[in-house]
């Protein structure tokens, strides 16, 4: 072997080594974003999370190098936005500044996404940024982007970064894109600078830099990306009622109502004054979404949205914070922390009513799928374990070396296999290889820290259907999971319940005592509202939802409609959550699931004690209501 193949197998097991435990450091700090969190806290976390994945790309340099010299380094072409790219690069970037350091961003918010490697784009900029900030330490540091140029399909991007910083003397200017050369002798390894302009010329652009020592520098990167098609986002927002709720003109309100009008969405804006709760309930069920600008409102406002919840349970509360809001993130169902431009506000919710689309039409429930996962590394299959469940639903069998997976592949039904490589007894290649002998439909997804081109072909060759770096993004996870949900994987998913068999024992227990309930349910408003008028009115307008929804699940339980009752069960769920009943809620999340995942039969035996209990339940709410 010669020297410098033994560098690149050096260097691939090095790359192997570090990226496994950053699969369980980002990955559990996603797990974290998944629990109950105030704005603090969040921001907190999403700063971890930058960080984390800054430093996987500093793992990734050292890979890179070898990349470049054999010219292995491919672009990943992926659908994303350019104001969500270069916002994130800021903020990473705002944690590394000295205190008399101020970043001026100026970003604009393109109305269409493009196509184009984000984590190389962030790569670069984030380099350039950090040089910044580590030479900088008074004055600003300018992060604009200069031009938006559209030619036809492509789209031209400038930016220029501009430092008041130290500046660079015409020495250090002349090598300063040199591999393993630095101009701060006491930190890195002076290869940033050069992976950037190698990976600017790929997506044919360049860096140019100028600099003054004593005064600063400026860079100044261009490259070229692929325009790629405006999203269906007149359709996602189209019809939508929005209620804006704020104090003054903190947010540019006639601006959001415009762009909303040309989404087909409608806004109609309320001040806070003592009417506001008023008339937030009284017209909740006129409308799909509110906006609550915490920027300018109390916090209590918050305890207005399970009232809201109560009247109308399809309503959304999206909050717009600061960074020092000390708000429970569990009452809403967004939190906005970017700026309060009415664009970024319009993306956000372009965004979020997406996924909830998604979330209604019972695309996003994975619970029935069957899952093995082929892992020999502890930490990294409990995390995907606790991935799996957390964010899933799922309870997937776990293999600790390819023999043990071909054979568990032979002796059960599976719907997909995530696979590791590098493992005891028998590689994931080979494993693949021989489950193909006898079953050669079943999805194998590779999972894999080694992430040369050579590495994506030989998983191609062994027979694996997709090729998942390492650490592992929930959200390819997920991908997997619609593809497999839309059959574009395999054709015959099998769509029955994962070991459903012994689980009803848990559900059945459902006779809560109708006093009992009634009891929390008074409990859980008067300790947000202190008001016996509204709590009364709260309650008979939950009678009138809960009623609605019995009569239609019988008729929809005549008809066979097992989408409508999936429907039902979901707006059951979220008027009894309202209500503080989080046990008789569960317990409607479950027969939804059931539903969802074609177990029609023990959806009916709990559905069953389950609708017998609540109707007790609102008899006994009638009593005090009349």
């Amino acid at each position: 072997m010669t020297s410098p193949e033994k560098q690149n197998l050096f260097m691939a097991s090095i790359s192997h080594e570090l990226r496994t435990p950053l699969t369980s450091i980002l990955g559990y700090g996603e797990l974290l974003e998944e629990t109950s969190l105030d704005s603090k806290q969040q921001e907190y976390l999403d700063r971890m999370l930058h960080s984390s994945k800054y430093l996987l790309s500093l793992v990734g340099d050292f890979l890179d190098i070898v990349k470049l010299e054999k010219n292995d380094i491919k672009l990943e072409q992926k659908e994303v936005r350019l104001h969500t790219i270069l916002s994130e690069c800021a903020d990473v970037i705002k944690t590394n500044l000295q205190p008399n350091v101020f970043l001026d961003t100026k970003i604009p918010f393109l109305n269409y996404t493009i196509l184009a490697d984000e984590r190389r784009i962030k790569q670069v900029i984030l380099n350039i940024l950090s040089n910044a900030a580590k030479f900088t330490t008074q004055g600003s540091i300018k992060f604009h982007v200069t031009d938006v140029k559209e030619m036809g399909e492509k789209v031209k991007i400038e930016i220029r970064i501009e430092d008041t910083g130290t500046g660079m003397s015409p020495e250090v200017q002349k090598a300063l894109f040199d591999p393993f050369i630095t101009s701060d002798s006491t930190q890195g390894f002076g290869l940033g600078l050069y992976i950037s302009k190698e990976i600017i010329k790929l997506m044919d652009g360049e860096i140019v830099s100028t600099s003054k020592e004593g005064e600063g520098s400026t860079f100044t990167i261009s490259f070229v990306v692929q325009k790629a098609q405006e999203k269906a986002s007149k359709q996602i927002l189209s019809g939508k009622k929005i209620i804006f709720v704020s104090q003054t003109n903190y947010v540019n309100k006639e601006e959001l109502e415009i762009l909303l009008s040309k989404f087909n969405a409608s806004l109609t804006c309320y001040g806070s004054d003592n009417n506001t709760l008023k008339k937030l309930i009284d017209h909740a069920g006129e409308y799909d979404i509110v906006i609550f600008n915490m920027h300018t409102l109390p916090s209590s406002v918050s305890d207005i949205i399970s009232t809201l919840k109560v009247v109308n349970p399809h309503i959304k509360c999206i909050g717009l914070v600061g960074k020092n809001t000390n708000l429970p993130k569990s009452n809403f169902d967004k939190l906005i922390y970017h700026s309060l431009e009415p664009k970024t506000i319009l993306f956000e919710l372009e965004e979020f009513t997406a996924n909830e689309h998604i979330i209604n039409t019972g695309f996003m429930d994975f619970s029935y799928l069957r899952v093995l996962v082929v892992e020999d590394v502890e930490m990294s299959y409990e995390y995907i374990q606790q991935m799996l469940s957390v964010s899933f639903s799922i309870s997937c069998d776990l293999a600790t070396n390819g023999k043990e997976a071909v054979e568990k592949v032979k002796n059960n039904t599976y719907d997909v296999v995530f696979m590791d490589i590098r493992m005891p007894l028998m590689n994931g290649y080979d494993a693949t290889k021989a489950i193909r002998e006898f079953n050669p439909d079943i999805p194998i997804i590779c999972m894999s820290a080694d992430v040369y081109a050579k590495d994506v072909e030989a998983a191609k060759e062994a027979g694996m259907n997709r090729f998942i770096s390492k650490p592992i993004d929930k959200n390819e996870i997920k991908q997997v999971f619609l593809d497999l949900s839309g059959s574009k994987i395999r054709n015959n998913i099998s769509r029955m319940p994962f070991n459903t068999e012994g689980q009803n024992e848990k559900f059945l227990l459902t006779d809560c005592n109708p006093v009992e309930l009634k009891e929390k349910a008074y409990q859980h408003l008067e300790e947000l509202f202190d008001d016996n008028t509204v709590i009364s009115g709260l309650l008979g307008k939950a009678v009138e939802s809960i009623e609605k929804y019995l009569t239609n699940i019988k008729l929809n339980k005549i008809e066979e409609n097992t989408a409508a009752l999936v429907e039902d069960m979901h707006a059951m769920k979220g008027v009894l959550a309202n209500l503080g009943l989080k046990k008789p809620s569960t317990i409607a999340g479950e027969i939804q699931k059931r539903f969802q995942s074609g177990d029609i039969n023990n959806a009916y035996k709990i559905k069953n004690e389950f609708i017998q209990n609540i109707t007790h339940f609102v008899n006994e709410l009638k009593k005090d209501i009349g």
